[in-house]
């Protein structure tokens, strides 16, 4: 592919992560949140904005605040955006990577051949959170279990960890880039 193509497609990629990303974080996301809110839930953060995890009590909580119609909606449209966001924002951050490491000094192969390595947690554990929670909002508040939430939680604190390494090292790694573009100007 040109370098014309390439730029092309990656601006494509890069635009259709974000628009993805945006939609459920400034409408679906506070949507599901709100109608959890109005519902009295202690913590209306839907499961895949709880980084840090969530307990059975939580999760009971949540899914009774949502209701059949929230859960229903939850599942119909917040997880159809979630179908393919983890695999843009995968492709978009193997992308990044491989741009820093040929920056950096590394062969287009081996760049390639490690970002994708690094980025692919990112989205493999997204779509095990994702089958995770679909089965709690399947089962309902009063059909889920220590252990189905405990599964589902660790997922969840999995993908935020992965993502954030992979995050740290692509803004490292795009400092550094920088950094050295700079050095260079100046000397």
């Amino acid at each position: 592919m040109s370098g014309g193509g390439l730029r092309f497609a990656a601006t494509v990629l890069l635009t259709a992560t974000a628009v993805v990303y945006a939609q459920m974080l400034l409408v679906t996301l506070p949507h599901l949140a709100a109608i959890a809110a109005a519902a009295g839930s202690a913590d209306p953060r839907m499961f895949d904005l709880r980084p840090a995890g969530y307990d059975l009590a939580a999760a009971r909580d949540l899914l009774a605040a949502l209701g059949p119609a929230g859960r229903a909606e939850y599942l119909e449209v917040q997880h159809r955006l979630d179908a393919v966001f983890p695999a843009l924002n995968g492709l978009t951050l193997a992308l990044g990577l491989a741009f820093v490491g040929v920056r950096l000094g590394l062969t287009r192969p081996i760049a390639i051949g490690l970002a994708t390595v690094i980025a692919a947690p990112t989205a493999l554990l997204d779509w095990a959170e994702n089958a995770s929670v679909a089965v709690l909002l399947a089962l309902g508040p009063a059909g889920i279990g220590a252990e189905t939430v405990a599964a589902a939680s660790r997922y969840t604190v999995a993908k935020s960890i992965a993502v954030t390494i992979v995050m740290s090292l692509l803004l490292v790694g795009l400092a550094m880039v920088a950094w050295r573009q700079w050095r260079k100007t100046r000397s």
